[in-house]
């Protein structure tokens, strides 16, 4: 069977089994990327080395390591359902790019004060960013926020689990808990806790929460100039930014790094090591406690 004709069956499977916003992107990658190189290529006889050859376009064109590791995870997607359905045998054995993540980009004060301004103006999506930058929840994570997962008593947000992080309860401290008390959410247990107000029934309602807030965001970012002139998204400032921002805060206040990661969700703790040299101040402290040892042996 050719890549292009099995493609057919797992857009199929795709339109069952995950949300609208990833088949989206899925689509976007197969018709970019590898349809002119593999599309006519039989599935069963495709190689890692066609694969590594229908990825250096993107090198060539410079595509971030990012970029070209998702395009690597589309084409594992694939196969694994090609092996699941019996027309292949195993996955090919592709070599990721490492990807860096040394540099971020934070929130200033300044900055900060003229986003919530903005927000207030615009309605609900302040208490989204005010989520975002008190308990460094994803997106995706206050869009599927539920009134179940919220108790004003203990002052806690409760967060289910995904792929991508652990399930955690946080507490609300106070400026979060003030914007809930005066936006006055309330509903049934099984509503959504934060309002959307969108023009469609789409099924995956958290995926069009959390994109209808993310433009509606990227607006306002732009409306303020913030990444005027910027090229490179990782320079850029993003609805994203707020978590990091959070995570930043919590390590200059010393805050201990398995802490941040589990605040953040994180399963492993590599992902926070990121923030690490915000802390450097609490290590000197550590270090400095080896001191009057030393001097005992002098």
């Amino acid at each position: 069977m050719l890549l292009r004709e099995f493609m057919r069956i797992y857009w199929e499977h795709c339109a069952t089994f995950k949300s609208p916003q990833t088949t989206r992107k899925e689509k976007s990658i197969y018709k970019i990327w590898l349809k002119t190189p593999l599309g006519e290529m039989q599935v069963a006889e495709i190689t890692a080395k066609d694969i590594t050859e229908a990825l250096a376009l993107a090198v060539k064109q410079h595509k971030s390591p990012r970029t070209i590791d998702y395009i690597i995870n589309v084409v594992l997607n694939i196969f694994k359902y090609a092996i699941k359905i019996s027309l292949v045998e195993l996955c090919p054995e592709l070599k990721r790019p490492k990807i860096r993540n040394a540099r971020i980009r934070i929130y200033t004060p300044e900055e900060l004060k003229k986003v919530l301004n903005i927000a207030a103006i615009v309605g609900d999506i302040y208490v989204v960013i005010m989520f975002a930058l008190h308990t460094g929840l994803r997106l995706g994570e206050i869009a599927a926020l539920k009134h179940r997962d919220l108790n004003l008593e203990e002052k806690t947000i409760s967060v289910t689990g995904s792929e991508k992080s652990s399930p955690r309860t946080i507490p609300l401290n106070q400026p979060l808990f003030e914007a809930l008390l005066t936006y006055n959410y309330s509903g049934r247990p099984e509503s959504f806790l934060i309002p959307c107000y969108t023009k469609t029934n789409k099924k995956d309602l958290v995926s069009l929460r959390r994109d209808t807030w993310s433009q509606t965001y990227h607006r306002m970012i732009e409306s303020l100039g913030f990444n005027l002139g910027l090229t490179s998204n990782k320079d850029k400032l993003t609805f994203h930014s707020l978590r990091h921002t959070y995570a930043s805060w919590l390590a200059k206040n010393e805050v201990p790094l398995w802490t941040i990661s589990k605040f953040l969700g994180h399963k492993n703790i590599a992902s926070t090591q990121r923030y690490a040299h915000l802390s450097l101040s609490h290590l000197r402290e550590i270090t400095s406690t080896v001191e009057p040892e030393f001097i005992k042996c002098t």
